[in-house]
């Protein structure tokens, strides 16, 4: 079961996929130094059939600004949400926050995660505690570039 568990951080770390989109303005010349943020969440489909579901409950948002010194910045969720991930597969998505941030590049992003809300529902097994090294104390970190 061990091996499972590890499986399923390793799919989870590879399959969730954080879309970001921001913009000044619309299609015109903008002075604007903000831009819209939509915090999206996605899924890869699982071959595993004995999965009934993957369920991951996230307590905040975290980003940081590349080429910045700047500590983290934290955005708020209002509550935590527990999203069961199997249910994004196929491009399904699910808006977690929408926001307005200062323009610039935001190299990293965290999810900081409730981890004893975390867990794998099983066909055979039943429900399982997931597995999220670090994730309810520095958090889930997507990585790339995003503007």
């Amino acid at each position: 079961m061990k091996s499972f568990h590890k499986l399923i951080v390793l799919v989870l770390s590879l399959t969730i996929m954080t879309l970001i989109s921001g913009c000044g303005g619309g299609g015109t010349t903008s002075t604007s130094n903000t831009g819209e943020v939509f915090l999206k969440l996605t899924d890869a489909p699982t071959d595993d059939e004995n999965v009934k579901g993957v369920y991951v409950t996230f307590d905040a948002l975290r980003y940081q600004y590349a080429d910045s010194n700047d500590s983290w910045q934290d955005v708020d969720l209002n509550e935590s949400r527990t999203i069961n991930l199997l249910d994004l597969q196929d491009g399904n998505t699910t808006l977690l926050n929408h926001v307005e941030l200062p323009a610039g590049e935001i190299a990293h992003v965290r999810f900081v995660l409730n981890t004893n809300e975390c867990y794998v529902d099983l066909v055979v097994g039943g429900m399982q505690p997931l597995e999220v090294p670090s994730g309810d104390q520095t958090g889930f970190k997507a990585i790339g570039g995003f503007t």
